[in-house]
């Protein structure tokens, strides 16, 4: 868990100032549901790298049982593939999320993009593709820092995704299942909700019966 500090000046109105500390699972941004399905981090290595790793969710979890007693907000970083992973890191404790891939593959993005056409059979299709990597790619490091590190290996790919939908559209799926999972759960406020929450542990047949069977 890191915390960062920082210094500010010249602003009105600031009776108290709260350190936020940021849950960034340095090994992986690993992600783990109340099913047991672990997503992490997709541009990350470090844990086939080094075999380091711990689930996000349970660090929500383990963290906010601490801050919770001092009021001190958490940030839940990495995992996010759905609004449903929303609810749960938030229900886990998180007072806000940060999501990265999501909104790299959208058309507003300042991620690099490029086309190309799709199909051998006629008509094709043109598709936007969305450069995605992580921070510790070798790809990232050259650009940002000259190279990696002597003695260091790089914990990260870059990948290029579709894009398929604006960044506003994205937003609304992902508040749109939030306030549905509000109200299943009976909550008007996110507080509440992390107070009604209770988790089940179940099988791995759970996350294929949650599909859509065709």
């Amino acid at each position: 868990m890191e915390v960062e500090f920082c210094e500010i000046d010249a602003i009105d109105n600031i009776d108290l100032i709260t350190f936020v500390y940021d849950i960034e699972v340095e090994e992986d941004h690993s992600y783990v549901v109340a099913d047991n399905f672990v997503v992490h981090n997709s541009a990350c290595t470090t844990r086939s790298t080094t075999g380091f790793g711990v689930s996000q969710f349970s660090a929500i979890q383990d963290c906010s049982e601490i801050a919770n007693r001092f009021k001190v907000p958490i940030i839940a970083d990495g995992g996010i593939r759905n609004s449903r992973d929303i609810v749960l890191a938030l229900a886990a404790g998180a007072s806000t999320v940060m999501i990265g891939k999501l909104f790299a593959l959208t058309y507003e993005s300042a991620a690099k993009k490029m086309s190309r056409e799709v199909g051998d059979k006629f008509p094709t299709y043109i598709e936007v593709l969305a450069k995605y990597r992580g921070q510790a790619s070798k790809d990232f490091q050259d650009e940002a820092r000259g190279g990696l590190k002597k003695g260091t290996v790089a914990e990260g790919e870059h990948f290029w995704a579709p894009v398929e939908k604006s960044a506003q559209q994205l937003i609304d799926e992902l508040l749109g299942g939030l306030r549905s999972a509000l109200t299943y759960g009976g909550a008007r406020t996110i507080s509440e909700l992390q107070r009604k929450a209770e988790f089940v542990e179940v099988t791995p047949t759970y996350q294929s019966e949650s599909s859509v069977r065709k």
